[in-house]
């Protein structure tokens, strides 16, 4: 059973600033649902670009020391904190085994495909993990990868 009841998203925002008094286009409302994310810890694992580092931006209408909002998430998205961690322990790992990084180490090469096969099940609605995935070495990109399965 779906925890929360089916409402448009305008009915959510219109009763949310019902109960605070304003109207829901005021800033009020805005920040109470910042406040309120139970997700919002979550920016703290990303590095979000400041306003300044982006081209072009007119001083005059920003304060260029804010991070910015970044709605490229279908794109590149926002840098993961831990990415230069993570490939900084592959590249060490390929440094000092070579080849043998295939098949040794906390997450062997070969079997990259299979940490994302429950993954991407969950992103097609799989509920029995029977997603064909092709092999990393067919389809490198995950983007390729996640577009081959919704052919």
């Amino acid at each position: 059973m779906d925890p929360f009841p089916p409402a448009l998203p305008a009915t959510i925002l219109e009763q949310a600033a019902l109960q605070l008094g304003c109207s829901p286009a005021d800033k009020k409302l805005a920040f109470h649902l910042d406040e309120e994310d139970e997700l919002k810890h979550l920016r703290e694992w990303f590095y979000i670009p400041k306003v300044n580092d982006l081209p072009p931006t007119d001083p005059t209408l920003v304060n260029e020391n804010e991070d910015c909002i970044y709605f490229s998430g279908n794109s590149l998205g926002l840098q993961p904190k831990k990415v230069k961690t993570y490939l900084d322990e592959e590249l060490d790992m390929w440094a000092r085994t070579g080849v043998h990084g295939h098949s040794n180490g906390k997450r062997p090469w070969i079997l990259a495909d299979e940490c994302i096969v429950e993954l991407m099940a969950n992103i097609v609605a799989d509920p029995h993990h029977q997603v064909p995935f092709p092999s990393t070495s067919m389809y490198p990109n995950p983007t390729q990868c996640l577009n081959f399965l919704l052919l």
